[in-house]
């Protein structure tokens, strides 16, 4: 392909379209890029905070039922402190687990 305007009588639309398909490949690698990294953060955001409030319902669903649990052989407010009780040693538990499975430093 010629790029002399004077011997080329298509060097406008050669010239043209080159341009084109530069402008088009670097649009490709960026654009599309960056769109595909802001979906991703709108995403992860998104369900980050679905999982952070699933997280809050499961654990005052958790205490409920523990109330109710607790509640047949002891009156409510037994059963309130009980449910606290109970689910402040399951998380106890797990994070001492959590704890003991950790990386210790490199001396």
């Amino acid at each position: 392909m010629s790029l002399n305007p004077f011997g080329n009588p298509d060097f406008a639309k050669n010239a043209t379209g080159m341009v084109e398909r530069y402008v088009g490949l670097v649009r490709d690698n960026t654009t599309t890029r960056v769109i595909s990294l802001a979906r991703w953060v709108v995403f992860g955001l998104i369900a980050a905070i679905g999982a952070a409030i699933a997280a809050i319902l499961l654990l005052i669903i958790a205490t409920r039922l523990l109330q109710a649990l607790w509640a047949w052989p002891f009156d409510h407010d037994s059963s309130v402190w009980l449910s606290y009780v109970t689910l402040g040693g399951l998380f106890s538990l797990g994070g001492l687990l959590l704890m003991s499975q950790r990386h210790k430093p490199a001396d």
